[in-house]
């Protein structure tokens, strides 16, 4: 029953009729309430085929996604990887042998350099940063240190050198008292003869 026909009863009633106005007052308050749950009821079901919509969307679109990881998998199935493979093994042999080359390399000029190093007098300084092997018949047997250690002496070296360590001929046994002879000269309080 609408609004109107509610209105129409009542015209046709008069005014007599106060029993039947109640009744019609409680009827349109139900009729009122019964518009706002179906407007609600009418929103729930907007909402929920807008998100079923979307669900189906996401759907059509995984199962693309599915599609295409099947495909590829089946064409990942059929070649042949070992050639990849071989060439990266071969890379990979390469750089490693190349890498070995250069430790070497490094290592060969730190044993050059070392002869000269242990008479220097900053060497006594430095020594036990250094990782040396042990003596053998009055030698140095570098043949029982790894690459990769001679390697990195050779890097603490340049690191030294760096610093200013090991720079100019400054033998061990160089005299310390080489300046004794140089004469200062001043102006202060004291007189050259104070020197001598």
């Amino acid at each position: 029953m609408s609004k109107e026909a509610i209105s129409k009863i009542r015209e046709a009633l008069g005014e007599d009729s106060s029993k039947v106005e109640a009744h019609l007052k409680a009827i349109e308050s139900d009729y009122s309430k019964f518009e706002v749950e179906l407007d609600d009821a009418r929103e729930t079901i907007k909402h929920v085929n807008n998100e079923s919509k979307t669900r189906k969307l996401k759907i059509r679109d995984l199962e693309s996604e599915l599609e295409d990881g099947k495909a590829e998998m089946e064409t990942l199935k059929g070649k042949d990887m070992s050639e990849e493979v071989k060439t990266l093994q071969t890379k990979l042999k390469s750089y490693e042998e190349a890498e070995l080359e250069r430790v070497k390399s490094k290592g060969k000029a730190f044993i050059d350099k070392y002869d000269k190093l242990k008479d220097h007098a900053d060497w006594d300084k430095t020594k036990s940063k250094f990782l040396l092997p042990e003596e053998k018949d009055g030698k140095l047997s570098w043949e029982s240190l790894d690459v990769n250690d001679i390697a990195k002496n050779a890097d603490k070296l340049n690191e030294y050198e760096g610093l200013g360590l090991f720079s100019g001929a400054n033998p061990k046994n160089e005299d310390k008292n080489l300046h004794r002879d140089v004469k200062p000269t001043s102006t202060g309080p004291f007189k050259d003869s104070d020197f001598k």
